[in-house]
């Protein structure tokens, strides 16, 4: 069975499809390297090429990806970055598109053509420069939540899914960053049980106080009530 065939297949055809042993192996476009099983990005190990991915990523002008996502769900792809300083996060500057002087986990939104981790290493390197590879992120969990018109600037995207990973770089230090024009500031942040937020900034995106609370190695075991 191909892909690309115009028939409709059935459910046991795309599982005998996805479990050919020929997708199982090394990709040399995305780095993932496993036997048949589970990555730890927690989706089977595939090789990319063979599904014949069609493009390569490109961003939308602004008023198409604006009305595009007040249409259907926004995906985005998120990363948790501990370092042994602390947890890395971001404050969104006050020219960018969402989140305007908000602090946030480093993401974006995933594009056509790339998988969600590629997504969210690209947003790791447009937001303050540093490479990493697939194989460095830990897949953690998704989350949904609603979006106000005021959350994303001029635009008003209704709802969004964001899919966090976890990067743990623990010789990163701030000499190393490079920031966008979307990043005002970057800043580690550890625990301090005598502050209101325990130790993370204000304002931050709540649901990222919750994912960061919940899974940085840092701040997972102190079970912040913000």
């Amino acid at each position: 069975m191909s892909i690309r065939d115009k028939s409709q297949p059935n459910a046991l055809d795309l599982i005998r499809f996805y479990n050919q042993d020929s997708l199982w192996t090394k990709s040399t476009e995305s780095g993932v390297v496993g036997e048949k099983g589970v990555s730890n990005l927690g989706y089977p190990t595939q090789l990319h090429a063979k599904l014949e991915r069609p493009m390569v990523p490109a961003l939308l002008p602004f008023p198409v990806y604006n009305f595009v996502f007040s249409q259907v769900p926004r995906l985005s792809c998120d990363l948790i970055v501990d370092t042994d300083n602390g947890t890395l996060l971001t404050k969104r500057s006050e020219i960018a598109n969402s989140w305007k002087g908000l602090w946030h986990n480093i993401g974006t939104a995933l594009l056509q053509g790339e998988t969600c981790a590629e997504a969210a290493l690209r947003g790791l390197s447009s937001e303050i420069g540093l490479k990493a590879s697939v194989q460095d992120l830990r897949f953690l969990e998704n989350v949904e939540f609603p979006l106000r018109p005021s959350d994303c600037g001029t635009g008003g995207y209704h709802s969004e899914i964001s899919i966090f990973y976890h990067l743990d770089m623990p010789n990163l230090r701030a000499d190393q960053l490079k920031l966008d024009k979307n990043t005002a500031e970057v800043g580690f942040f550890r625990p301090d049980l005598s502050k209101k937020n325990y130790g993370l900034p204000s304002p931050m995106i709540p649901q990222h106080v919750y994912m960061v609370a919940k899974h940085s190695r840092h701040f997972k075991d102190i079970n912040p009530k913000m």
